[in-house]
Parts: structure tokens; sequence; C-alpha cells
């Protein structure tokens, strides 16, 4: 079967001229998720009798599930059935960006049907508002916004993680902010709009280095914050950004929430895991 035939070779069933003929039922048949989250192709048939329900992955043809059996090396796939459900489910663990595209779900009964299905997997990221490199006065507020873009969930955890400029050593390991080890730093996410705010109050020198915003299973971003002992030089004024300001009174839309001190390692592996731009 080539690539053509599979995308014209859609045949649905239906009642309409045979009672007891297999009909596929209503699925969603384009389906989008995030890159690494598990996702479900849902496919609903009735009357197949002794009928074998299959997956085929379009961009090799590749019999993927026949059944309850699952036929590929790749352990990211499974065939999901409960017995006597109408509904056969191909779960993907762990979604490539290559994964996206076409997918047939085939039945073969006489006649044969089948019914196409479009499986998206989007890449979320980060973005934090202004520069990404900042000079600010000590003694000024710092805060941040980061807006996390292109999510299918938008209530997507978001992590702020904080590096000094000189850190100790190589492999130092960034500590986790969702409070402040010293007292005046405060983390908001407003899930709903899919908006982080991390505030910094009365910064130190102590203060400076890379924030880095790391909504999960979204690739994430960073600014470089200096804190200067003497006024910002005029050269470097136009690196003050709205996103990340050095002004007091800049704060989130609504009241912050003072948290308590917890740290967590940074995750060595993040960068590898996300896709390459």
């Amino acid at each position: 079967m080539t690539p053509q035939q599979f995308a014209e070779d859609e045949h649905v069933g239906g009642r309409e001229s045979c009672s007891t003929c297999p009909y596929f039922l209503n699925t969603p048949t384009s389906v989008t998720t995030s890159w690494g989250r598990p996702v479900n192709l849902t496919c609903g048939v009735r009357n197949i009798g002794d009928g074998q329900v299959s997956w085929i992955r379009w961009r090799d043809l590749h019999v993927l599930t026949t059944g309850n059996f699952t036929f590929t090396s790749e352990g990211r796939f499974k065939a999901l059935h409960v017995p006597g459900s109408p509904f056969w489910t191909l779960h993907l663990e762990a979604p490539h960006i290559e994964d996206s595209g076409s997918y047939k779900c085939q039945v073969s009964t006489r006649p044969m049907i089948s019914r196409r299905f479009t499986l998206s997997v989007v890449v979320a990221e980060a973005v934090i508002e202004g520069g990404d490199r900042v000079y600010m006065k000590a003694g000024s507020d710092i805060n941040v916004s980061c807006l996390v873009v292109g999510a299918v969930n938008p209530r997507t955890p978001v992590t702020w993680y904080h590096t000094p400029l000189s850190p100790p050593h190589t492999s130092y390991a960034a500590p986790r902010i969702n409070s402040g080890g010293r007292g005046g730093v405060q983390v908001v996410t407003d899930k709903r709009a899919g908006t982080s705010w991390l505030l910094v109050t009365r910064a130190t020198r102590k203060d400076a280095g890379n924030y880095t915003c790391a909504p999960d299973l979204a690739k994430p971003a960073s600014v470089i914050i200096h804190v200067l002992d003497e006024e910002v030089p005029a050269a470097m004024q136009h690196d003050v950004q709205p996103g990340v300001s050095g002004g007091p009174g800049c704060h989130p839309p609504f009241p912050v929430i003072l948290l308590l001190p917890q740290y967590l390692e940074w995750p060595v592996l993040l960068a590898t895991k996300l896709p390459a731009q």
C-alpha cells in the first residue's frame, strides 16, 4: 500500500446499508498533545464480529498494534482495550515531534473499514519578557515575568531556578526557587493565564545571576541579571526592560504569596531531553 493509497483508503462503514455491518463511533480524529506528554488515539467500532482492529502508522506503513498485541520494538506504543468494549486505543508514551502525522484504525471485516486519525505533537516554551541580560542597582526589586506559550494544557507547572554569576564549581546544581532562602523572594503562577512571576525585593549582589523559568515538559527561558552597587550606567539603561524591573512597585497584578524555602537539584538532563531547535 502506497502512502497515497493510505490517505485515500478510508471506509467508515455504517448502519444505513446493513444493520449488522461494522461501523465507527464518534471519537476525536484530530488530537494535539505536548511533547513528552502521554497521549491516546481512540477508535470506537461496533459489530466487528471476528474482525481485528489494527493501528497503522502512515509515514512507514508500519502495523503498530493488532487487537491487544503490539507489533513494534518501540516501547512507547501500546495497545489498550477492555474486553467487551467497542473502543480500541493506541497509547503513545512520551511522544516526539516526529510522531506527528496520520494513523489509521483499520478493521479486518468484510468489507474492510478504516478511519484516519491525525496526531500533532507540539513543543511548549517559556518566554521571559524583556531582554536576556539586565543591569540594575542594588536595593531595587527584581520582577521577572514568564509566559508559557504553545502549551496544550495551560495549567502547566512552572519551576524557577537561580544560578550565581560565578558558580562555586562546574557541577553546581542550581537550587529551585519556590520561596526565598533569605526572605523577600516570592513566586506567583497564574495557571489559567500561563504566566509566572518571580519577585526578589531589595536585591543584593548575591541575587545576581541566571534566572531560569522552566515549565513542565517545555523549553525553558533564562535571563541574566547583574546587580550593581552604583547607579546603572546610561549605556546599560536600554537593558532594563519591563519584564525585569529595577523599580519599586513593579509587582504582579495580584497579591503575591511568600512560600517556604525548598531546594531541589537542577534537572541536568533537561536540555538533552528536549527536542533541538
